[in-house]
């Protein structure tokens, strides 16, 4: 079997394993560091190519759940953990983790949600076109939402938009492009190898974010151990309160924005702004990966327990 498809196949598991790889193998992460933004920008272009835009067609016509879910993301979501940031005095108390939890906050949702929603089996389109209107309001709302916290960067808010639309531009036009070249039929063949590159893009991602965890763990256990939890804290919150608010319109559709919601795309924000961050927002950044790529592991049985007690 081709090496990339049998990677892409097992991607579940190799998303688990790439975080027990980055954190055992912290040479790797020293010699990958520089390349976070090309991984970053390599994972929107591959997003891009696999746009289906015959189905971002079908529901831009009935677009009600796409509206509500884009509007709760990008504009409740943040909003309202700021405000909890700025009740909690996070700024003065936590003056290096807050820029991290900003950043979170204001993020658009990541790109493998897409991926992830189809192995939980959930409304991976619904899923991806908020995720491609979310992304493309992150160059405007992210450096609103820095500027409302209070987080100061080397970068101006208007840089920070500026560089992540130009991000967005580059990779949407040469990945659309690219589609347009070998034809969407062709490419929907290769799906598996598509996943398999993902995995590897995501091998040198997460390699060089966690790369650093390991001296901090060693030396100050207890302060990894506390990130970790407000990060599997925070994550649980946001697909819990997103569940409920979205339930009784509709179960599945709420499961799939829980999803979407809870796993935001700091990648984005970072890559534009890497130069600028104090330590601690790196090391919040790496242990905040953990619950995004045990997602597929933890929430399925959260999934499958809901749809089954509905079902009785």
């Amino acid at each position: 079997m081709n090496p990339l498809a049998w990677l892409g196949r097992h991607s579940s598991i190799a998303l688990a394993s790439l975080v027990v790889i980055g954190i055992a193998v912290p040479q790797l992460g020293v010699w990958l560091k520089h390349y976070v933004e090309e991984a970053i920008i390599l994972l929107l272009f591959v997003a891009f190519l696999r746009l289906d835009l015959n189905a971002l067609r079908i529901h831009f016509k009935n677009p009600k759940w796409v509206i509500a879910a884009t509007v709760w993301t990008m504009f409740i979501v943040p909003m309202g953990l700021i405000v909890l940031f700025k009740l909690l005095n996070v700024e003065d108390r936590f003056p290096e983790l807050h820029p991290a939890l900003v950043f979170q906050a204001s993020a658009s949702p990541l790109m493998a949600a897409p991926a992830f929603a189809m192995l939980l089996g959930l409304d991976a389109t619904l899923v991806l076109i908020t995720l491609v209107l979310s992304t493309a309001l992150t160059p405007l709302l992210a450096p609103v939402y820095a500027s409302v916290a209070n987080v100061e960067l080397s970068i101006t808010p208007m840089m920070l938009g500026i560089k992540l639309l130009l991000i967005l531009i580059s990779t949407a036009f040469a990945g659309l492009f690219l589609q347009w070249l070998i034809g969407i039929k062709r490419l929907a063949q290769f799906d598996k190898e598509l996943d398999g590159i993902n995995v590897i893009v995501l091998l040198v991602f997460i390699c060089a974010i966690l790369g650093n965890i390991r001296t901090p763990l060693l030396n100050s256990p207890a302060l990894v151990i506390m990130l970790t939890l407000v990060s599997f804290v925070l994550f649980f919150t946001l697909w819990s309160i997103t569940y409920l608010v979205f339930k009784r319109a509709d179960q599945e559709r709420a499961l799939a924005i829980a999803l979407l919601v809870s796993n935001r795309n700091m990648g984005l924000i970072i890559a534009a702004t890497a130069s600028a961050l104090p330590e601690m927002t790196w090391m919040y950044f790496a242990v905040a990966q953990l619950p995004i790529y045990f997602c597929p592991q933890i929430l399925k049985p959260i999934t499958t327990a809901i749809r089954n007690s509905t079902n009785r």
